[in-house]
């Protein structure tokens, strides 16, 4: 985690991923509630672009912001090549943007010079929804509906309202890892992909255990990376077919208070700890107790971590022997693994979006598609991240069950999303009724009844008002 820079890690931890409206802000200890979209300038009364035919020495730059992590910098510095081969006249300018990268964005926005393509995550890109174009009549035009997986996730953080906004270039699922060392020290065997939650209770008391004065934990929700939250409870919240509010999607009701939910969140993140089973959130934030360090048995990670767990950024020296599983199935006998997806806007301000939208079919293709995997990113659909992703990182990273993030890729969920004008940043920001609730039962200051029964009439409220506000 490096400060001043926000990244998908970042915006899991302190933003909880998924509330459509979050601006997180990077080298903050938790998000901060996100201005809401009525603060995002709406667009410069003129008429849309229209595209003119460039004179033949000329050369139009398309400008695409970016993060300045390594691989995402790789990325469009090989795909900008990439460009320059096949696009004759077109010039792909990556903009790295440091510090808060979403802050950024909207100051760029507001100041009437956006990039020509903003990268930007599913669950975080609707407060722009004002300002950048559908890109329907494009896709009809070119015939490029295969750039979108015919997922549900895929048409909720892609889409809003019937309508096609987002690309998606790569993508994140989030799986359990597990330490094979330490299953096989406890004589446990491995878990697979029809283990149950009762399995997963089962085995976390037999891999705790203290050895000549160091603690070895069974579990941790993050694998003791960080403590995490909303994003990391999913695959609890809904394995018993509940769903935490009344809809994904510009939701109504909060329902963090059903049975299934709250005996979930009793054991996963507040028993495991009281019972020394999972480390303790300042065992956790002194660092060194981990998957990576051999030191906690399983925990629920995305493939931003596989790093950490073999090859020259890896915790250890030689790494760790590890693998990696669904998450346990509930009652419905269904996985409910979070699925990430990223991709880019093309803003109403872009002067050349002909063009912009020549790079976004390139890259939706097969040859970035393939640069993507050789950085370590997952592709934008399944079909390419088995076809590319997976025997790359398979080799890379030692360990043989890659597969399982594509088959997470497919299973795909997400967080509530919601629209403009919507705050529901706040539920997870810095003192939000979610952050408060995990600060609340991290630290074994209350049931996750309690904390739950507290968080959910403040977040009702919040959408009370909300959807006040829009009938006004």
């Amino acid at each position: 985690m490096k400060a001043k820079r926000l990244n998908r890690r970042d915006f899991l931890r302190f933003a909880a991923a998924g509330l459509g409206t979050v601006v997180a802000t990077a080298c903050a200890p938790k998000a901060e509630p996100a201005a809401d979209s009525s603060q995002v300038p709406k667009p410069p009364a003129t008429q849309a672009p229209v595209e003119q035919p460039a004179a033949a020495s000329n050369v139009v730059e398309i400008h695409c912001s970016i993060w300045p992590d390594v691989p995402d910098k790789n990325i469009n510095d090989r795909t900008a090549q990439l460009v320059a081969e096949q696009l004759p006249g077109i010039k792909l300018v990556p903009e790295a943007y440091a510090g808060d990268y979403y802050d950024k964005l909207k100051v760029n926005f507001a100041g009437g010079t956006p990039p020509d393509l903003a990268y930007a995550e599913g669950y975080n890109w609707q407060p722009f929804l004002p300002v950048v174009s559908p890109l329907d009549d494009y896709i009809k035009r070119d015939n490029m509906a295969s750039g979108w997986a015919d997922l549900p996730h895929y048409k909720n953080l892609a889409t809003w309202h019937g309508k096609t906004y987002l690309t998606v270039i790569d993508t994140g699922s989030i799986v359990m890892f597990y330490n094979k060392t330490l299953f096989d020290k406890a004589e446990v065997p491995y878990p697979t992909d029809d283990w149950t939650f009762s399995d997963f209770q089962a085995m976390i008391p037999k891999l705790t255990r203290e050895e000549d004065g160091t603690k070895y934990y069974g579990y941790a929700t993050c694998g003791g990376a960080w403590l995490g939250g909303y994003v990391w409870w999913i695959p609890f919240l809904r394995m018993d077919g509940k769903l935490e509010f009344d809809s994904i999607v510009e939701p109504k009701k909060a329902l963090w208070t059903q049975s299934e939910i709250v005996d979930a969140l009793q054991f996963e993140t507040c028993d495991v700890i009281a019972k020394g089973y999972a480390p303790t959130p300042d065992v956790i934030n002194g660092g060194g107790v981990s998957i990576a360090t051999n030191r906690v048995a399983m925990g629920l990670q995305g493939p931003w971590y596989l790093p950490q767990c073999y090859g020259p950024q890896a915790a250890t020296p030689d790494g760790v022997s590890f693998d990696v599983c669904m998450p346990p199935l509930g009652s419905v006998g269904k996985h409910m693994p979070d699925a990430e997806l990223q991709g880019h806007l093309l803003p109403t301000a872009c002067k050349h979006p002909e063009e912009a939208w020549k790079v976004m079919k390139l890259w939706m293709g097969p040859e970035v598609a393939k640069i993507t995997a050789e950085e370590g990113r997952m592709c934008g659909t399944p079909e390419n991240t088995d076809k590319y992703w997976v025997p790359i990182i398979r080799d890379r990273f030692h360990f043989d069950r890659a597969d399982v993030f594509v088959k997470a890729q497919l299973a795909g969920n997400h967080p509530v999303v919601n629209g403009p004008g919507a705050n529901n940043a706040a539920f997870t920001g810095a003192s939000g009724p979610l952050a408060v609730a995990t600060d609340a039962m991290f630290g074994l200051q209350k049931t996750a009844k309690e904390a739950l029964t507290e968080a959910n009439s403040k977040m009702q409220q919040m959408l009370d008002d909300y959807w006040q506000k829009q009938s006004s």
